[in-house]
């Protein structure tokens, strides 16, 4: 037999019976009180007098650099080359033992025969510049010419001139004594082969070092100049000719001393 559906009892009319008092409406706390929006907020106005400040303004710099391109490289592009790594050079450490030394004809005593009534026979000073010059310096001047005629006295002095690797160079004659003894010196110029030759020898004794030297202008034997002259060399390393080093010569005095300094 089937069921009736269930009613629920009606809710009661919450108006009062006649005569009776209505219910006191409940009070809702401060804090649950339903929550008011604050009113909508002012666009803000500066005072009178002031401005609003100007908007930023774009970068005008030089643009940042592109980075590196993708895909396959132009045409004609290259990868650039590997730099070569810093070489060793046994050449650049010896050359720090190098000295002052002395490289210019040197002074050499002649005995020249004297002429009645006592002069120096020129003819035989102007051999013995020849002689002189080729046994120390291996090279023969021209065109030699001194005084024609000087009178014998202890400690008079004469010049000669003459020609020397296609260069003027002159010659310093001091009288030793009234007998006809003279010194005959080169002076203002340097024999180029002397300084390679005190140079290697340098290095061999003061660092055991095989070396081969290249001093001067290509093609030329002597350098003239006095004090201040400047000798450029290049030392190679006799077993490796490819590792060098250059070394700058100075003639530091009237006597020919060469000093030098590394020029790498």
């Amino acid at each position: 037999m089937p069921h009736s559906p269930v009613v629920p009892p009606p809710i009661p009319d919450p108006t009062p019976w006649p005569g009776q008092q209505a219910a006191a409406r409940p009070v809702i706390p401060p804090h649950l009180a339903p929550y008011q929006l604050a009113p909508a907020a002012q666009p803000w106005t500066p005072p009178a007098g002031q401005q609003l400040p100007s908007a930023a303004q774009p970068w005008t710099g030089a643009p940042h650099p592109p980075g590196p391109p993708y895909g396959p490289p132009p045409p004609g592009w290259e990868p650039p080359l590997p730099q070569p790594p810093a070489r060793s050079s046994r050449v650049v450490v010896v050359v720090a033992v190098l000295s002052a030394l002395v490289v210019l004809v040197g002074l050499v005593t002649a005995a020249v025969v004297l002429l009645a009534p006592k002069t120096l026979d020129m003819e035989r000073v102007e051999a013995e510049v020849v002689r002189i010059t080729r046994d120390q310096a291996g090279i023969s001047p021209t065109d030699v010419r001194c005084p024609e005629r000087v009178t014998v006295e202890t400690g008079g002095t004469f010049s000669c001139s003459a020609t020397l690797d296609a260069q003027a160079v002159s010659f310093s004659v001091r009288q030793d004594d009234d007998q006809g003894n003279v010194t005959i010196s080169g002076s203002g110029f340097v024999v180029l082969s002397r300084v390679e030759e005190n140079l290697i020898e340098q290095l061999r004794q003061r660092a055991d070092f095989e070396a081969t030297a290249d001093c001067g202008p290509q093609g030329r034997q002597i350098v003239v100049g006095g004090r201040g002259t400047r000798i450029d060399c290049t030392i190679a390393d006799a077993s490796n000719p490819a590792d060098t080093a250059s070394v700058v010569g100075v003639v530091s005095d009237d006597q020919g001393t060469v000093t030098f300094e590394s020029g790498d």
